[in-house]
């Protein structure tokens, strides 16, 4: 049998797309394998930061990312109750200076709608939606997807490399030896858009500053709001802990709990909440013990291999890093595709563990009860811009696959 040529990517979210795209301009053939029809991503806005900007801009992105997006001048975070600043992280030029690329907010559907408008024109790219990877495995010829189609028929196709993109349920990683299934961390993301006028001219007087990034701590809840963009609004997303809501909680029921936990920073932030459609997803984890490849052919990437709650607001430029450091791993493999997956893993799970360590840090920071959070303000105060961002040199100056 010929070795197949064709790369399989299971899942067009955007870690799925930007992998696709790196892999297509290296001259490989293609095939993004999507259960939906019209793919759309859900949830909201995302925060786009230059260790993840610089490789989509290097795709060829730059116009379309700038166009569709904010570029905040700083992060303020902001003491709940009192309401009064902590602190502030500049970003706008200040940051795309030091690290040769922005920080930038989007809502997620338009950085999804500019990623499928590149895949759709790259002619290496075949596309095939209404189809699932609900498996793979691994022999002498390679690696091989288990594909259902829309009628429920299975059929098993091999490729040069099969990639897992397919999220925190992937299917694609519950197939490999020792693959785990997710793990609800107990902790619930609330999710809302304020457009409008009115909203805007609410949230100003609620504190919400509708030009930068905000985050709102207070013990046991935080709330993060950001503009995304033009005319998009304010993309205001909260997290506590609670029981897992699964797909069965009704936005109404929703919004209620969100109002009551976002009236714990502030009472006029409670009630700006009560007045929002809010949505709530239960976050779940990757163990970090979960391989990341079957050097048999396959590999994982971002929630697929890594799925970690959001607190440093890493899940999206985590895969969009994989998937520029997979591509230059495998970049040169001829025929030893085990070196090439392995040198994968060894780069991305350190970086993966202290981005880890980040969030579980902002966490007990962001969520500190009092006194602790009376110590947090005072050394968070002492500290001037340069500091703050020599903080993060490491997350934000990281150059993948170079």
């Amino acid at each position: 049998m010929e070795p197949p040529r064709s790369i399989i990517v299971a899942g067009a979210g955007i870690g799925g797309l930007t992998a696709a795209l790196v892999l297509a301009r290296q001259g490989r053939p293609v095939t993004i394998i999507e259960r939906f029809e019209k793919p759309t991503e859900v949830g909201a806005g995302l925060q786009l930061s230059p260790n993840a900007s610089r490789i989509l801009f290097r795709l060829g992105l730059e116009g379309p990312l700038r166009d569709q997006s904010q570029r905040p001048e700083v992060i303020r975070l902001i003491a709940g109750g009192r309401g009064d600043a902590i602190t502030e992280l500049p970003l706008g030029e200040r940051a795309e200076k030091r690290w040769g690329a922005p920080y930038l907010t989007i809502h997620r559907a338009r950085l999804h709608a500019i990623l499928w408008d590149a895949v759709e024109a790259e002619p290496q790219i075949t596309i095939e939606t209404g189809r699932e990877v609900t498996g793979t495995a691994t022999d002498a010829v390679g690696p091989r997807a288990i594909i259902r189609g829309p009628n429920g028929a299975e059929e098993e196709r091999w490729g040069h490399l099969v990639v897992g993109a397919d999220g925190v349920h992937s299917r694609v990683r519950t197939a490999m030896p020792k693959g785990l299934p997710p793990r609800y961390s107990g902790e619930i993301a609330f999710r809302a858009v304020l457009t409008g006028p009115d909203a805007l001219k609410k949230a100003a007087a609620a504190g919400i500053d509708t030009e930068c990034v905000s985050a709102f701590l207070a013990p046991s809840v935080h709330l993060v709001a950001y503009p995304l963009g033009g005319d998009r609004g304010i993309n205001l997303v909260a997290n506590t802990a609670g029981r897992d809501p699964g797909p069965s909680w009704s936005e109404v029921f929703s919004t209620v709990t969100a109002q009551w936990a976002i009236s714990h920073i502030s009472p006029a932030l409670g009630e700006l909440a009560g007045e929002l459609d809010w949505l709530a997803w239960g976050l779940h984890a990757v163990a970090p013990r979960t391989p990341y490849v079957d050097t048999g052919g396959i590999a994982l990437i971002g929630d697929a291999a890594h799925a970690m709650t959001p607190f440093a607001a890493q899940g999206a430029a985590m895969a969009v890093e994989d998937a520029a450091v997979l591509a230059h791993c495998v970049k040169g493999w001829r025929e030893d595709r085990r070196a090439a997956l392995l040198q994968y893993e060894a780069e991305r799970r350190p970086r993966i563990a202290r981005t880890r360590r980040r969030g579980a840090f902002n966490h007990f920071v962001w969520h500190a009860p009092f006194p602790i959070s009376l110590g947090r303000d005072i050394v968070l105060r002492a500290r001037d811009g340069e500091s703050l961002l020599s903080d993060l040199d490491w997350l934000y100056g990281y150059d993948a696959g170079r």
